[in-house]
């Protein structure tokens, strides 16, 4: 709840070449290959035979830091950025990709190859490049790997910024990044962060955030969370019932390790559309992207869980490696008491409580839900039109803070930010 592909400060999405310029790739291709452009709205083309490594060296190449800033700003460089920067770029709108850390992939990057997603792999798949999956289910390694491929042949290079504050001045918008003496000017903006970058920690007596006191469990959140391997052997409890905690438990259990699982509701929320291995979320998905919002007042309004599939947590449960726990209290040391006042002593907690939306750059003038993310209609600001958000819950659809949501919102924002331009 995407291993990197950086650049130095200063560069930006790949500008169309004009009339006059002429693009040599790189010798160490099979052949030396001049690229014209008649405008904007052409896409570079490329020689088929070339390799990817070749294609993502000609897009940084055709870039350069002297040259003039896109009208448009897309924020994040994980699944819903990438849709959208190659939705904007596949309609002829040149747009520059930032994301603070520069790598590609966002939450991907980062999080443990291990574990599985909870979603088949054909609904991950985002706009202009199937993903070629050899399993129903793919590991986030492996979803990890299709977002760079899918970076290199859409040619998007994310420069590493770090956004301080965006100002609206008249129809415009004002970005000041870290580093940069001036701000830059755009005339629409895409947010497409995500939340991973600010989990939720628990308030749970003798539990608290910082440096490893001695005597104390290991604590991570499931963000952090470093893969089996890394904590074979130790007594583990995960904090949690829904997607995270589920596809962490399957984990370690596939390995052998008992986990304990605390949940408050002493049950785990599992996905209804999956039922006696049946997945049916192919059919469902493009139902619940059509469904009015309002039928999901509570939900589009607040941050809950997300449900999680059996990939054989009840399986593992019956063998006796999953334990379900209600939920957790205290913790004494290494020692945890739970709510109907069973203690045990555990060596790891893994937190997978869940994450909130907070976009610091953004002021208050922008509205907000009472789950922290922005309110918006058909992707954009419900108080500020030009800025619009991609993979935020109900942005567009009900579907819209999902994977599938993220590829189908990325098309029509891109679309409309071309009609915004068109009429100024």
């Amino acid at each position: 709840m995407g291993s990197s592909a950086r650049t130095s400060s200063g560069l930006f999405l790949q500008r169309m070449p004009s009339m006059s310029d002429t693009v040599t790739l790189p010798r160490s291709t099979t052949r030396t290959k001049r690229i014209r452009s008649t405008g904007e709205k052409n896409v570079p083309r490329h020689d088929a035979r070339l390799t990817a490594r070749a294609r993502f060296r000609a897009a940084a190449a055709a870039r350069s830091p002297g040259r003039p800033h896109a009208r448009v700003l897309v924020i994040g460089a994980g699944p819903a950025g990438l849709a959208t920067a190659a939705s904007l770029k596949m309609i002829g709108v040149r747009a520059d990709l930032v994301d603070r850390s520069g790598r590609i992939g966002g939450a991907y990057a980062r999080l443990e190859g291990g574990i599985v997603l909870s979603s088949p792999a054909k609904t991950t798949q985002l706009p202009g490049l199937p993903i070629d999956a050899k399993t129903r289910y793919i590991t986030i390694a492996q979803y990890r790997d299709y977002l760079r491929r899918y970076a290199t042949h859409h040619a998007l290079v994310p420069d590493r910024q770090i956004i301080e504050k965006i100002e609206r001045v008249g129809d415009n918008f004002l970005v000041y990044m870290a580093g940069e003496s001036r701000p830059r000017k755009y005339e629409a903006v895409v947010v497409a962060t995500g939340m991973c970058e600010h989990p939720v920690w628990p308030r749970i007596e003798g539990l608290t955030e910082g440096p490893r006191k001695q005597n104390t469990p290991r604590v991570f959140h499931s963000r952090d969370w470093p893969g089996h391997a890394a904590v074979a052997g130790k007594k583990i409890l995960i904090v949690g019932g829904a997607s995270s905690a589920i596809a962490i438990a399957e984990q370690c259990a596939k390995a052998g390790t008992p986990v304990t699982v605390s949940s408050r509701r002493e049950q785990v929320r599992f996905s209804w559309a999956k039922l006696r291995g049946l997945d049916f979320r192919g059919l469902i998905y493009p139902i619940t992207r059509r469904l009015p919002r309002w039928l999901f007042g509570e939900r589009c309004g607040s941050r809950p869980a997300f449900t999680g599939t059996d990939n054989g947590f009840r399986k593992y449960r019956r063998q006796g490696l999953i334990d379900v726990q209600g939920p957790v209290v205290k913790f004494t040391g290494r020692q945890a008491t739970f709510a109907d006042g069973w203690t045990e002593r555990f060596d790891v907690v893994v937190l997978a409580t869940g994450f909130q939306f907070r976009m610091p750059f953004l002021p208050d003038e922008v509205e907000r839900a009472s789950g922290g993310q922005p309110l918006a209609d058909e992707g954009q600001s419900r108080s500020w039109p030009g800025l619009y958000f991609v993979g935020i819950p109900c942005g567009r659809t009900v579907a819209s803070e999902f994977l599938h949501g993220m590829a189908a919102d990325a098309p029509k924002v891109a679309a409309q930010i071309r009609a915004r331009l068109r009429v100024r």
